[in-house]
């Protein structure tokens, strides 16, 4: 067995942190493909809670609305996030706890309907050194895609579950294919959830890249490259019948750009798109357009768009901003944390609130987000055309 690629690890891990497929030419080998595993969850939603009342506000030229929760959200809470969907959101803490496992990871949904919040998941995370927890949450639709993993990668599950039917899917993990295999990122939207991962075979690393199409309950092995000496690492987008992604270079110095990459759901039909002025964006696609960040500290940080029908890119009439979204026609982006903007790339207008954003996702009709204590979750709907 050859040596473990601990730097590897350690930009993955980076990535699955900070980040949110792939590339040029390429070889394939062989690999065992998983079988997904479907359970269902178990009964072991809270009671229904009483929350603040909604709470309108007026932060600057959009109209923000908010709800408290005070039984989810606390100030012990070391990280927060959400996301929405159609008929509620999904919110994930990790939360302080007592030794020998000082933190405990927990998925929960709650529903706008029945004010009802449903405990999804957690994760008793091991003695510090190699800490387990969920890592990395994406929703889209009535789903919520989400691995757990412990510090060496090494033991991972790539999780799927249906917010409707309560159904829960293992799509991916090591122990499906008997093989040493570390995911780095992947994408949803509803319909496929793609995933890139660095495979160890024999005594070379290569990446691989899957998708698993939810209506047919199939995985495939759509592209692997192994014939470079050290791998790339991907990250992707998906929207539809076309997933954008970037091509991350690993060497024994730090990428200073990284290429964007389009292509056909089946690996075909490769193309490039762009070449990034810095390492480690975050990249997003929604209906016809992909956007992702440069961050160019210490001047400004930038967000990119493309509209994939001309590839031709857009201007956007503000900089500084990260960690874009796309649904749509619609884009969101955060000016470090104090400010969220919302355009629309159809027609050029835009607004802003100055309302501290963090953890922003988009649904259907409304961008979602929590404030900086983990306790407001806060919305805004799509303007009206």
């Amino acid at each position: 067995m050859p040596p473990k690629p601990t730097n590897l690890i350690n930009l993955l891990m980076v990535l699955m942190t900070f980040g949110c497929v792939a590339c040029g030419s390429g070889t394939s080998t062989s690999q065992k493909t998983p079988t997904p595993t479907i359970t269902t969850i178990p009964v072991t939603s809270t009671p229904t809670i009483a929350p603040s009342p909604t709470t309108d506000m007026s932060l600057g030229e959009l109209p923000v609305h908010s709800i408290l929760f005070t039984s989810i959200g606390a100030s012990s809470n070391v990280y927060y996030s959400v996301q929405g969907t159609p008929d509620g959101f999904v919110y994930q803490l990790q939360e302080l706890s007592t030794d020998p496992s000082p933190f405990i990871g927990k998925l929960y949904y709650y529903r706008y309907a029945t004010n009802h919040i449903q405990l999804l998941d957690t994760v008793q995370q091991q003695p510090v050194g190699n800490d387990r927890n969920i890592r990395l949450t994406t929703v889209a639709g009535n789903y919520v895609a989400y691995i757990k993993s412990d510090n060496s990668l090494e033991n991972w599950e790539l999780w799927l579950t249906n917010l409707t039917t309560d159904e829960h899917i293992l799509i991916d993990s090591p122990s499906q294919t008997s093989e040493p295999q570390y995911p780095s990122n992947f994408a949803f939207d509803g319909q496929h959830l793609v995933w890139a991962s660095l495979l160890q075979q024999a005594n070379q690393v290569g990446s691989i890249i899957r998708v698993y199409t939810v209506q047919q309950r199939t995985t495939k092995t759509i592209f692997s490259d192994f014939s470079s000496p050290l791998p790339f690492i991907y990250r992707p987008a998906v929207s539809g019948s076309t997933i954008t992604y970037t091509k991350i270079p690993y060497g024994p110095t730090d990428a200073t750009s990284e290429t964007i990459w389009r292509m056909n759901l089946d690996g075909s039909q490769r193309q490039q798109i762009a070449t990034t002025k810095t390492a480690s964006v975050n990249i997003q696609m929604g209906a016809n357009y992909v956007a992702w960040d440069e961050l160019n500290e210490p001047s400004l940080n930038t967000v990119h768009v493309i509209d994939l029908r001309t590839n031709q890119e857009i201007n956007l009439p503000y900089d500084d901003c990260v960690r874009p979204l796309v649904f749509t026609h619609y884009l969101t982006c955060v000016n470090i944390d104090t400010k969220l903007f919302l355009f629309d790339l159809s027609t050029g207008k835009y607004g802003s609130t100055t309302l501290n954003a963090s953890a922003v996702s988009m649904t259907s009709d409304r961008v979602i987000w929590t404030d900086n204590t983990g306790k407001n979750v806060l919305w805004l709907f799509y303007p009206n055309p």
